[in-house]
């Protein structure tokens, strides 16, 4: 929930290098079990397989149909970075943990998914595509829901607290 409120508050997270670091900081550093959730060990006996990160990527679809302008990155992007949490081609999903990943040394054994995405059309120049400040915000419309289901519930009950006209 905490990588959701920030893609939604904070427009850095919503360019691709923005929504790696998210899924950096928020899921491989503070120990989401890629390993134990996505069933890379292949053990049956103690199944802790879950579709968390699958559902995270899943809302930033949502967010990505509603609101395609506030995003740098697409749906390909999307289904790439799933496709490749379970592929098992790139190391970046490997492990349970940042220390068990650093402990087998993995960046130097593996190559890491976001090189390679980040090595597609980067020749270093800007291109000035993308400015999510010049965009609606999905938190911006998030608010302007809350605002109108405030006036819509508020208009509701001063009806029902008004006096029944006399017959």
């Amino acid at each position: 929930l905490v990588a959701l409120a920030q893609l939604l508050l904070d427009p850095h997270y919503r360019t691709i290098h923005g929504y790696e670091i998210l899924i950096e900081k928020e899921f491989l550093s503070f120990g989401h079990r890629f390993q134990d959730r996505c069933g890379h060990h292949g053990k049956k006996e103690k199944d802790q397989r879950s579709p968390i990160f699958h559902q995270f990527l899943e809302c930033t679809w949502q967010l990505l149909q509603q609101f395609p302008s506030a995003f740098e990155f697409n749906e390909l992007f999307l289904e790439t970075v799933l496709e490749h949490v379970y592929s098992c081609r790139f190391g970046t999903f490997f492990m349970n943990s940042a220390k068990e990943r650093a402990d087998s040394q993995l960046a130097e054994r593996t190559c890491s998914l976001w090189t390679t995405i980040n090595g597609f059309g980067s020749d270093g120049e800007d291109v000035g595509v993308f400015s999510p400040e010049d965009v609606e915000t999905p938190a911006g419309a998030a608010a302007d829901a809350a605002s109108l289901l405030h006036r819509e519930t508020r208009s509701a009950v001063d009806a029902q607290s008004q006096p029944e006209p006399e017959q």
